[in-house]
């Protein structure tokens, strides 16, 4: 008896650990040839966030209320290959993504975050915006009002 409590208790301390909830996300690509490419593979827009994740107020509400809602993911699943282009402070980044974001950011003259631009399967702006109150749904309607 003892035996099969040890096992039992095992067990659960291994599920435990190892579970992982349903994620509500869309896949991130973090460059944009990968976005576009996906956009062309797929025929979607490509939405394209410039971000500082791990320090950036702003962001972090916009992915908490946005990014990370299942309406969002489900949206983005059907219309948007989602790009993200990060400015962390402490998450490590290679010297390579670094400059490739720096540049990016200079190409698309960002100078604040978080910024969004939603792009055409060929990189053709249609539109720029950032955070936007009302939650999900609310951002929906406002991405689409750039996709029309």
């Amino acid at each position: 008896m003892k035996t099969l409590l040890k096992t039992n208790f095992i067990f659960f301390i291994f599920l435990l650990f190892n579970y992982t909830p349903a994620q509500n996300y869309p896949t991130w690509y973090n460059n944009l040839e990968d976005g576009i490419d996906a956009a062309k593979a797929e025929g979607k827009k490509v939405l394209l966030l410039f971000t500082g994740s791990d320090w950036c107020g702003w962001c972090q509400k916009l992915s908490a209320e946005v990014f990370r809602q299942k309406e969002f993911a489900e949206f983005a699943d059907y219309h948007l290959a989602c790009v993200a282009i990060d400015f962390p402070k402490w998450k490590y980044q290679s010297d390579e993504e670094k400059e490739y974001n720096k540049k990016l950011a200079r190409n698309f003259g960002v100078t604040g975050y978080p910024t969004v631009f939603l792009l055409d399967k060929s990189g053709k702006i249609l539109g720029r915006t950032g955070y936007q109150a009302g939650g999900a749904e609310a951002y929906i309607e406002h991405i689409k009002s750039f996709l029309r």
